[in-house]
């Protein structure tokens, strides 16, 4: 699996490591987990090239997933423009449709369907990031067709004052248990 975390998308890596901000983050906060399950993990940094990153996860194992979230979700699109192809595409908390914020969506990028894999939309219901609303997520579904379904998750833990934050619904705080299950029950079908 590859891992495109949101933000800026750079890991800041430093000595024993150890993560600089990018560390709260619910894609590399739950690295481990996915390492439990069995999957190679590589965390993707911005200016990474999907299309490489694919083919040398293909090398090692297929299924290759691409997992996003919030500004990860751009540069997965941008990636599949760009030629990559994933065998299946995880979107969590994404820019997936104007209804979720902003212009540069998931559903803009790529102008068509045709190019998604096999992908699921992770959303919470409660996600008050301005940029990744839930209104969001019904028009990308119509737009995808039978190319993506949609899990939601509820609860957890709440942070008004930074709703993009991975401390707050936005990065499913509270909640990786049930981000993880999830994603592994979409990637074994």
């Amino acid at each position: 699996m590859i891992v495109l975390t949101g933000g800026d998308g750079r890991l800041e890596v430093g000595s024993g490591a150890r993560f600089g901000k990018a560390g709260d983050n619910v894609l590399i906060r739950n690295r481990d987990a996915f390492v439990a399950q069995g999957y190679n993990v590589l965390l993707a940094e911005l200016g990474t090239n999907l299309s490489a990153a694919v083919d040398h996860m293909a090398a090692i194992k297929r299924p290759v997933i691409v997992i996003a979230t919030s500004k990860g979700t751009q540069r997965a699109a941008h990636g599949l423009v760009d030629g990559a192809t994933p065998d299946r595409l995880v979107l969590t908390s994404g820019f997936l449709s104007k209804a979720s914020g902003p212009d540069d969506t998931v559903q803009s990028i790529l102008g068509t369907p045709n190019r998604l894999p096999r992908t699921l939309a992770l959303h919470h219901r409660e996600d008050r990031c301005r940029w990744t609303l839930p209104a969001g997520v019904a028009p990308f579904k119509a737009w995808a067709g039978g190319r993506a379904q949609v899990e939601w998750i509820s609860g957890g833990q709440a942070d008004e004052g930074n709703p993009c934050h991975a401390s707050a619904h936005h990065g499913f705080a509270g909640q990786d248990e049930a981000f993880v299950a999830r994603i592994v029950k979409f990637m074994m079908r």
